[in-house]
């Protein structure tokens, strides 16, 4: 029995040690090609594809399990300064304003600032190039446009928008710039006083169209009803059972008879997923198929329901029209 037991257990430890060795390899060459853009100051634009495939390799070994997070912290910090707070990704690792977001990294994503460090500037030009962040950029048009088309269709009467989850204001702010005489009047909540401070400051020039409110999104109590709700950034930090309760917050704070609701959420499988995940920045994504059913779950018929997905695939923007 010896005899014949014998091979067997030494061809499966063999195996065993084959496949942790090709292991080891393999986490050793994602450390090598991480080590060769820490040295040379970050990636130049002919290598951002190499770069974007090593994270998305981590990406999938880390969905699998066999990336263990140890492992995977172990290959962020192998970046060095490049994941530390003088660039963006680095922020968005650390998140020194706390898990629910960082209103001034939203604010220099939206501004496009790079690192004043030469050594650091080629991590963040990479960063501004993703699609995650081209959609950033494209939230912020999107609101415009939308208070735009609003203004128009109503014929230019005197409107009124609810901003929740406002952050830095910078989408309000440009609005009121780039449309100053337009009837709208903005109120902006956002349950992060500093966020606040930031946005008013940013909003002073308009001070008497806007106006900011301190309050979490799910206990915001306002009197006013509006012509058009925004929600733009929070239905990523919640579950599907508090979705739902925001969800049916805002359509209680829309017009009954003709306001709108714009919620936006980020893509289920969108093509910055993996590069987020290497920043540890999770989210709650889903497909439009989820968004439409959530709004039914609120009593919001099949035909006042809207999903668009934006041009770069990384945001579904649900649209509610109330009273219809």
């Amino acid at each position: 029995m010896d005899l014949v037991n014998k091979p067997g257990r030494a061809a499966t430890g063999t195996f065993a040690e084959s496949e942790e060795a090709a292991w080891q390899s393999l986490l050793g060459h994602w450390w090598v090609i991480l080590q060769g853009f820490a040295q040379a100051g970050g990636p130049q634009p002919a290598q951002y594809r190499l770069l974007q495939d090593t994270l998305g390799q981590l990406h999938q070994a880390r969905l699998t399990g066999r990336l263990s997070s140890q492992e995977l912290d172990g290959l962020r910090r192998s970046l060095g300064e490049a994941m530390g707070e003088h660039t963006l990704q680095g922020r968005a690792w650390l998140k020194p304003q706390g898990p629910g977001g960082d209103y001034r990294l939203m604010d220099d994503l939206y501004l496009q600032r790079i690192s004043a460090l030469p050594q650091l500037a080629a991590w963040d030009r990479f960063l501004l190039d993703q699609p995650c962040v081209r959609a950033l950029q494209q939230r912020k048009a999107h609101f415009k446009q939308t208070v735009h088309e609003l203004c128009v269709s109503g014929g230019h009467r005197p409107l009124k928008v609810l901003n929740v989850g406002c952050g830095p204001c910078r989408e309000v702010f440009e609005y009121l710039e780039e449309q100053a005489g337009t009837p709208v009047q903005f109120v902006c909540v956002d349950q992060n006083p500093h966020a606040l401070a930031h946005a008013r400051q940013l909003c002073r020039p308009h001070a008497g169209r806007v106006q900011f409110m301190l309050a979490n999104a799910l206990r915001m109590r306002l009197h006013e009803r509006f012509d058009l709700v925004w929600c733009a950034g929070l239905a990523e930090t919640l579950d599907d059972r508090g979705l739902a309760a925001l969800l049916a917050r805002l359509v209680d704070l829309a017009e009954p008879r003709a306001g709108q609701v714009v919620l936006g959420n980020t893509a289920s499988g969108h093509p910055s997923q993996a590069y987020l995940a290497f920043c540890d920045w999770s989210m709650q994504l889903r497909t439009p198929e989820q968004l439409r059913d959530l709004a039914r779950v609120c009593g919001i018929p099949f035909h006042a329901t809207a999903v668009e997905t934006d041009p770069t695939g990384v945001h579904h923007w649900l649209r509610l029209a109330v009273g219809l």
